[in-house]
């Protein structure tokens, strides 16, 4: 992140910020982990988590994959394919074209389609196999930011698990459809959404613009852009009628601080990690943490929780220094009342 954004937002709330050499680091902290039953004992869910990635890097190594224990998770991972460039259209097709008629697809074009469509229908099947009644369903994708046919790929294993609807049939929910009709519909808990390269737009654009992608009643939504030597996150929670909870603005500097790094930091709330393989930070307490006006209106127009809707919201402002390496960031954290 750039010193002078900082020092920005630092004026703006009066705060007194020292730059560190490593650089900044704003994290995510979005979470609601635990679940109660009736006797309100805590319950660490099950998780299932689906992974489509281009180009080759997976971080799965990290993660619990295990179905014993106290925190079960499975983990599915698939490599989803881009259609190569169109070769130079012969002077035929260019003719075609003129006229309004589009050429037919190479067929390399097709094979890539062919690989796709197998490769959701098989994600599908392992989430159908193994779901259970209140296990969360963690869609994530790592991608370049030419690699738009991953997050397209996983929108359509989405609308399948959301309608209950097959791939290879129909994907759309059939109106007046009983609750007994074949098909389970499956929840979706989370999607996070990691960029190498990432757009250059505001990240809670892309947050937003993810909401818009993806079908209703997601829990938590997640993106991250990295462009080096910077990267941004933002990071939002829902309740189950769409009203946002809660969000965070990230935005650090990657100097020192390796992809894998982040990725953890990132999806740590979401994902469970292997504790011995992951940087410890969560015991790390803040140097200062700044609390602001609890009304929208009462922050300036140009941060980062203008962006949320209309409400009362509780403003935080929160500063990590000296702990392990990597780990100094500083934390803006809005969430309702």
């Amino acid at each position: 992140m750039h010193t002078s954004y900082i020092r920005t937002i630092a004026f703006i709330m009066g705060l007194d910020i020292h730059t560190p050499s490593s650089g900044y680091l704003i994290c995510v902290h979005v979470d609601r982990q635990l679940i109660m039953n009736e006797n309100t004992a805590a319950v660490i869910p099950r998780r299932l988590v689906v992974i489509f990635y281009n180009p080759d890097w997976v971080l799965a190594y990290t993660m619990i994959e295990d179905d014993k224990g106290d925190r079960q998770q499975l983990v599915y991972e698939q490599r989803i394919l881009c259609p190569p460039p169109p070769p130079r259209p012969s002077r035929l097709e260019r003719l075609l074209m003129r006229l309004g008629r589009k050429p037919p697809p190479s067929k390399a074009s097709e094979n890539v389609k062919q690989s796709n469509a197998q490769a959701i229908a098989d994600a599908h099947g392992f989430v159908s196999r193994n779901y259970r009644s209140g296990d969360q369903v963690i869609l994530r994708t790592d991608r370049n930011i030419k690699e738009e046919c991953v997050i397209e790929a996983m929108e359509i294993l989405a609308r399948h698990l959301h309608n209950g609807t097959t791939p290879g049939q129909p994907s759309e929910a059939q109106p007046g459809r009983d609750e007994n009709a074949p098909g389970r519909l499956i929840p979706i808990y989370a999607v996070a959404a990691l960029w190498w390269n990432g757009p250059t737009e505001s990240v809670s654009v892309t947050n937003d613009g993810l909401k818009s992608r993806f079908p209703p009643g997601i829990q938590h939504i997640i993106c991250y852009q990295r462009s080096y030597p910077e990267a941004r996150s933002c990071s939002t929670e829902f309740d189950l009628d769409g009203g946002v909870i809660s969000r965070e603005i990230s935005m650090y500097d990657t100097a020192g601080l390796t992809y894998d790094t982040q990725n953890w930091h990132t999806t740590k709330h979401i994902i469970y990690h292997i504790p011995d393989r992951i940087p410890d930070w969560h015991t790390q307490k803040p140097v200062w943490t700044k609390e602001l006006d609890s009304s929208p209106s009462g922050i300036p127009g140009n941060s980062p929780s203008s962006t949320l809707p209309a409400g009362m919201y509780r403003h935080e402002l929160r500063r990590y220094q000296g702990g392990p390496e990597g780990s100094d960031r500083l934390v803006w954290k809005s969430f309702r009342h």
